[in-house]
């Protein structure tokens, strides 16, 4: 079904809710990613929304916006951008509007999420998908594409990155991942969970025996 943009959207499954917002016509952003909320009517959501509402703070933006899903540095963004890129030296600043926007509910709990944006000023067209599994595990994806019509002799558009984000509570204090080597591999490590980028390369051309 497809769902007005206002409207926040909530998943459930497995005491786990997602509730998504997308105000003013922008890509959705997660108001709530943790312990199931129970079975919440419109208002409840639209409570929801307004009590996690970013405030202001001296020597920052007038008006604060919550980062979405891909977070944009022409919506006020001023960390790292869900979309890094450029043409030729331009459109390294995109801001999406959202064309369109579906939720399907799965019967055993959760659903899928699909939203679409486009930027036609620098001819790019968005698409996110969020995925609530039946066992509570939530993943999402980006695609980044040539919008339908854009100028056919336009430099191409140089992509450098594309990240997804979700917010993370002030009671995660630790990041887990895998480490290791050929005779120990998948190891598990753990790290304090601090202000900055946590980044693992590969340079090898092909997965590590960290990730097997």
């Amino acid at each position: 079904m497809t769902q007005p943009a206002a409207d926040p959207i909530h998943l459930r499954a497995a005491g786990v809710s997602v509730v998504l917002g997308t105000a003013d016509g922008r890509l959705p952003a997660v108001l709530h990613w943790g312990a199931d909320l129970g079975d919440l009517t419109a208002a409840d959501l639209a409570e929801v929304a307004g009590s996690g509402a970013p405030a202001t703070v001296p020597n920052d933006l007038d008006q604060i916006t919550r980062g979405g899903i891909l977070p944009e540095h022409a919506a006020g963004w001023s960390g790292r951008p869900g979309l890094a890129g450029q043409r030729a030296g331009r459109a390294w600043s995109p801001l999406f509007a959202l064309t369109d926007l579906s939720v399907a509910h799965d019967p055993d709990g959760g659903g899928r999420v699909h939203a679409t944006g486009r930027d036609a000023d620098a001819g790019l067209d968005l698409r996110l998908e969020l995925e609530l599994l039946p066992s509570g595990v939530l993943r999402q994806r980006a695609t980044v594409a040539v919008a339908d019509g854009a100028d056919a002799d336009a430099e191409p558009f140089v992509v450098d990155g594309v990240s997804v984000t979700l917010p993370v509570p002030p009671v995660a204090t630790e990041l887990f991942d895998m480490a290791g080597r050929w005779g120990r591999e998948r190891s598990p490590q753990r790290a304090p969970f601090v202000v900055g980028i946590h980044s693992r390369e590969n340079r090898r051309g092909r997965t590590g025996p960290d990730a097997r």
